[in-house]
């Protein structure tokens, strides 16, 4: 597991329906002004499978994060403040799960 940086505003936790929820913001507080933010880690602390990616994601177009799966995306290289950095997620119809996103400070360990 990635280890996340502090504060409120890099690790963000999301309850995710079955509408596009946005599970990681770029706007968030703490993020400085004009950085460039490094890898994501998003992983799914909820129930059910969610699906990833951006604000016209489905469950069927979406990259899937099985309960208790996570994803690192390596290079994220996204701008504070930038909506093309914003990351979001659904669920199946009628499924809930929970996310935690985060700028990661150490790779995952295998």
């Amino acid at each position: 597991m990635a280890i996340f940086a502090n504060g409120p505003g890099i690790v963000q936790t999301t309850a995710v329906t079955t509408s596009a929820t946005l599970v990681f913001d770029t706007d968030a507080t703490n993020i400085p002004s004009g950085a460039t933010l490094p890898d994501l880690t998003i992983m799914n602390i909820g129930a059910n499978q969610a699906f990833l990616g951006q604000s016209t994601v489905s469950a069927t177009t979406g990259l899937p994060i099985p309960p208790g799966g996570q994803v690192t995306v390596r290079g994220y290289s996204g701008l504070q403040s930038s909506t093309t950095g914003d990351t979001y997620a659904i669920c199946a119809s009628g499924k809930l799960t929970t996310l935690v996103a985060g700028l990661a400070t150490l790779d995952p360990v295998a």
